[in-house]
């Protein structure tokens, strides 16, 4: 399998004159131009690397994760450059540019999974709460969240008026810090 990207290049060097005055415009200051074409460059590795993924996922080898961004700066700037290619190629549908991570995942055919997948790794099979326990899930949140609010903001904690309080705020602090390994807590 060859493990060079199938997706379209779109090299911001390729870009015409015409292209490139579109997105960045006359009279730029060079940090500026260099900031665009980060922005381009980061776009196209990012793409690249997922179209390589998505290469693998169709072999069956589903051991990499599509790219994570290292931090918010490169992900505002792989979103820069998306919109930069929408700009400078507007006769092209705008999905031409959407993330390849979005594209369906083939059918599993026998392959390793990936460590990490957003699956869930079970199916509830528990009853629909009915309107009293959702009311009361709600009133434990707002509880949970008040007192979270006030700990957080004041030196001292919060005293609890009454057991009943305190036992919400304890049954939303649970369903907060709930780790999928069975159906959650009603």
């Amino acid at each position: 399998m060859s493990l060079t990207p199938q997706r379209t290049q779109y090299p911001f060097a390729a870009l015409t004159n015409e292209q490139q005055l579109r997105i960045v415009g006359r009279n730029v200051p060079l940090i500026k131009r260099i900031m665009i074409q980060e922005q381009w460059t980061t776009f196209e590795r990012v793409e690249n690397y997922n179209d390589i993924i998505y290469q693998k996922y169709i072999s069956g080898n589903r051991n990499d994760l599509y790219y994570q961004f290292v931090n918010n700066q490169e992900m505002n700037d792989y979103r820069a450059g998306q919109l930069l290619h929408i700009q400078a190629y507007p006769d092209l549908p705008a999905s031409t540019f959407q993330p390849g991570r979005d594209r369906p995942i083939p059918a599993y055919n026998g392959g390793n999974l990936p460590i990490e997948t957003n699956v869930p790794r079970f199916v509830l099979n528990r009853p629909t709460p009915t309107a009293s326990e959702r009311a009361m899930a709600t009133a434990d949140m707002e509880v949970y969240t008040y007192v979270s609010t006030f700990n957080a903001s004041h030196y001292l904690k919060y005293a609890f008026v009454d057991d009943d309080e305190k036992n919400a705020y304890e049954r939303a602090e649970v369903r907060m810090n709930y780790i999928p390994t069975q159906p959650p807590p009603i």
